[in-house]
């Protein structure tokens, strides 16, 4: 499987495997279903209820229009409030991310829709074209927003189990863990990997002290703790808040 190396605003290199296109087919396919059948219970239920006889053809059209708005808006608005991730991406676990290593923002979500019709009316076969031959997991859209399509999920380490399991009757130590993204934690969750592989050298060291007092600082968490410590206990509060 091809993989991707990103380089995030921390200095820390992360290596993802690009989603692959059997993969990004099924999740597009589940976003298709999701969206006809929201096409069909308005035709079903609510346009019926909006007779000729009582209504002019301009307000049908009107209503047409904004039925229609959430199935045009539905990849834009999903990645936008999902962190780069439609419900298709989600069951599928992949994820759009910027290949610069900063957070992926409303405006290349924007980028990737857009783009995304010109592919659409060409029946994805262009964008299939690009995304096998470009080697990076980027259609056209990607190109222009400077993002891919990432595989999330991966085989669980022993370390990473001890991170991610609830404890029964756990104690949450800083509840302002819940304005952390899930960008914010998968990054704690790979520096912690590598702290837990070794070896353990001033750099690796400076890099866990300085994502903690990232943590701290955009939480305003207050915590003496040493960094490894706090950054273990703010990923085992993550798991347990009932966001």
């Amino acid at each position: 499987m091809e993989k991707i190396s990103i380089d995030t605003a921390q200095n820390v290199t992360i290596d993802y495997e690009v989603a692959n296109v059997g993969t990004r087919m099924m999740a597009y396919g589940i976003d298709f279903l999701i969206q006809l059948a929201y096409v069909l219970a308005m035709l079903f239920f609510v346009v019926p209820s909006f007779g000729f006889d009582d209504h002019g053809i301009w307000t049908l059209v009107t209503l047409q229009f904004v039925l229609a708005l959430p199935v045009v808006l539905y990849d834009a608005v999903t990645e936008s409030l999902m962190d780069g991730q439609t419900i298709g991406k989600r069951i599928m676990k992949i994820r759009v991310v910027r290949i610069d290593g900063t957070q992926a923002t409303v405006e290349s979500y924007l980028i990737r829709w857009i783009i995304g019709f010109a592919e659409k009316f060409a029946c994805n076969i262009l964008a299939l074209i690009v995304v096998l031959i470009n080697g990076r997991g980027q259609r056209l859209g990607d190109l222009a927003a400077g993002t891919t399509v990432v595989q999330v999920s991966r085989r669980l380490s022993l370390d990473d189990t001890i991170l991610m399991n609830r404890i029964e009757g756990y104690k949450v130590h800083y509840p302002q863990v819940e304005y952390l993204r899930e960008s914010d934690i998968s990054l704690i969750r790979d520096i912690l990997e590598r702290y837990h592989r070794g070896p353990r050298n001033k750099a690796l060291k400076h890099l866990v002290s300085s994502a903690a007092q990232k943590i701290k600082n955009r939480t305003g968490i207050v915590s003496a703790e040493e960094p490894f410590d706090f950054l273990r206990t703010v990923m085992r509060d993550y798991n347990h808040m009932e966001l």
